[in-house]
């Protein structure tokens, strides 16, 4: 190799050292770059399968909670359109056999729902029913206990929810609460059969006590020959009574006194006519000769 290629491959060789330090450092930051996003997205990835494995457990929790819901619960079904018939204690639901109702129900027997009425205001328990008709898309459902009084006209229209099961804490409250409705209805119609005495009672009372005041005070409304006494009344009757009885007794007192001064007056005139008799006996006897005796 002659001296120009020397010089040449020298010159090349001083260059390439700095191009390959440069590369050589380039290379170990892109290597830096590349395992730090490794570990990056190894530790995401990590992340990732904790969440996962979090949700899954999550999954799983509300799954069972689900199942446990739809076992106390059972299936539920929205019923638009659904009303009160006339009869009084039957409604009409708008959800049928289409929808699967009625399919739990267990051969030979009624099926039997328990119906929720969904308002804009609120919603409330309207209560058990059987389902006396089931078609495609409508049901008819009758209640299962007797309606109380003014409850079926208290039903509103619209949405139902029909559910075919209740927990059984719904259920034992519910016949408590019925069970204290019944009891709360026996004591109402005792207390209204009592007042209905009492009235009567307080009725009668009042008429014994207005015939008693009529018979006192007099009767202004009595019928067309009553006597005098009806009329007047007893107080009236008394004290016209009591006047006649006072004038009698002063009609009988000026009689005792005129017959008292009668009677002194016959006991002077006897007294007089006495002593004139016994004075006349006295001048008698003075004129009268004695008699002498053979």
């Amino acid at each position: 190799m002659n001296i120009f290629g020397k010089v040449f491959l020298g010159l090349i060789a001083i260059l390439l050292i700095p191009a390959a330090t440069v590369l050589t450092t380039m290379s170990l930051d892109i290597r830096s770059k590349w395992q730090a996003e490794v570990v990056k997205r190894q530790e995401a990835l990590d992340t990732s399968f904790q969440k996962l494995s979090e949700a899954r457990v999550s999954v799983n929790e509300l799954e069972g909670t689900l199942q446990r819901e739809t076992n106390d619960w059972g299936d539920v079904w929205d019923a638009p359109n659904s009303e009160p018939l006339q009869s009084g204690n039957e409604i009409q639901i708008g959800v049928g056999e289409s929808r699967g109702l009625g399919r739990n129900a267990q051969d030979g027997q009624t099926p039997r729902v328990f119906v929720f009425s969904e308002t804009a205001d609120a919603s409330g328990y309207l209560g058990e029913f059987e389902l006396i008709e089931i078609n495609t898309d409508r049901s008819a459902g009758q209640l299962v206990r007797p309606p109380y009084s003014g409850e079926a006209q208290s039903w509103p229209r619209g949405t139902y929810h029909v559910r075919d099961t209740l927990p059984p804490n719904w259920l034992s409250s519910i016949a408590e609460l019925e069970s204290q409705l019944i009891q709360v209805g026996s004591k109402l119609s005792f207390q209204q059969e009592e007042d209905q005495i009492q009235t009567k009672l307080l009725a009668s009372s009042q008429s014994t006590l207005d015939q008693r005041l009529a018979e006192l005070n007099g009767d202004a409304d009595a019928s067309a020959g009553a006597s005098q006494q009806v009329l007047d009344g007893l107080v009236e009757t008394l004290r016209n009574l009591e006047n006649e009885r006072n004038s009698v007794l002063d009609e009988v007192h000026d009689l005792r006194i005129k017959l008292v001064k009668d009677y002194l007056d016959l006991q002077d005139t006897l007294t007089k006519n006495r002593e004139g008799v016994e004075e006349k006996q006295v001048n008698a006897s003075e004129r009268k000769p004695a008699v002498v005796g053979p």
